[in-house]
């Protein structure tokens, strides 16, 4: 997912992970990361170590989605999209009709998928992405994308803006709120089970929905926070967020309050954190950081230098509709085993 340019942050510097596992009994984790200048890492530890891979492009990479283990995508600047069938060892370029900047890419199951991004463009696919087409475009570029259900998905993006589908991308609608999501600028959407889903974003705000996304309201704005930037659900209502401030906080109470913040990579920011389980987890950032978690993100490992550019994403491949099961709990299980994505960055 793409966002706006901040101060302080490195133009055009870019990264997105996607983690999976070979199989469902191996321990190792598989993981791919895009960034700048078409960059893409695969570790296959769960982020301990990375090997580079050729992209094919040098334009920058904004997100990452893998569908199995070796059926993978990427999107980027000037509407750019990539595709592996092989696990990464070669990538192709798949025309996308748009110059647009994509920033998030997702997929409903090994045949259906959406792209979203500046100005509002989406993008659809029904043949496991080797063609794409346009469903039109918003009045506001879209970060992130969350696939909600067995058709359904909610984009989220400048000024609040949130956008859903029920038929697999082919239609899109804005919720039927008086007010939007959020008057700030949402970065990431995540879902949190059953209808639930949260949007973080701007000036530390975090806004929720409890229909699908149909209605919203802010559960929690707090400046000192910064801008956040990503969001995690786990278990037992917990809800765990970063940011700006290289700071992860947790909420147990789905988002209304949170503790305060612990200080991971201080005033170097943290651009987002997955979890594979309820314990395993990874927080990316500026500078190529990267972190891990083994005790559900109360404590943290020492700097991993994944990349010499900022990493600014996580897509789990499977584990996290274990974590958060969606609506349709059967057709998601199967989907947490094929990929959810999220993607971010941030220059427009």
């Amino acid at each position: 997912m793409k966002r706006p340019t901040f101060a302080g942050f490195l133009a055009g510097c870019a990264l997105s992970i996607t983690l999976g596992t070979t199989a469902p009994a191996h321990a190792a984790l598989l993981g791919w990361a895009v960034g700048a200048n078409g960059t893409i890492v695969m570790t296959p530890d769960g982020g301990s170590t990375w090997v580079t891979e050729n992209s094919g492009v040098l334009t920058n990479l904004n997100g990452v989605q893998f569908v199995s283990s070796v059926l993978g995508f990427a999107v980027g600047d000037g509407g750019v999209l990539i595709r592996t069938a092989d696990g990464g060892q070669t990538w192709a370029t798949v025309p996308t009709g748009t110059a647009l900047n994509l920033n998030s890419v997702a997929f409903f199951d090994s045949l259906r998928g959406v792209a979203v991004g500046a100005d509002g463009v989406r993008l659809r696919t029904t043949d496991g992405g080797l063609t794409w087409s346009s469903t039109g475009v918003t009045t506001g570029t879209l970060y992130d994308i969350a696939v909600t259900g067995a058709s359904s998905a909610i984009a989220v993006g400048a000024g609040g803006i949130t956008v859903r589908t029920t038929d697999f991308g082919i239609t899109w609608a804005v919720p039927v709120d008086s007010s939007p999501a959020s008057t700030n600028n949402l970065f990431d959407a995540e879902a949190a089970g059953g209808f639930t889903l949260f949007a973080v974003g701007a000036g530390g705000a975090v806004t929720r929905t409890t229909d699908g996304g149909v209605t919203w309201s802010n559960t929690f704005i707090n400046p000192a926070f910064g801008d956040l930037f990503d969001g995690q659900s786990l278990p037992s209502n917990q809800f765990l967020v970063t940011g700006s401030t290289g700071n992860i906080s947790r909420s147990t109470d789905g988002g209304v309050t949170f503790a305060a913040p612990l200080a991971i990579t201080p005033n170097t920011s943290l651009f987002d954190l997955q979890f594979i389980d309820a314990l395993q987890g990874l927080a990316v950032g500026a500078n190529g950081n990267a972190v891990r978690s083994t005790d559900g993100g109360f404590t943290w490992s020492s700097l991993i230098a994944a990349s010499s550019y900022d990493l600014y994403a996580i897509a789990l491949a499977n584990g996290q509709a274990v974590l958060v099961p969606e609506p349709g709990t059967l057709v998601l299980l199967a989907l947490g085993m094929i990929g959810v994505a999220i993607s971010r960055r941030r220059s427009s």
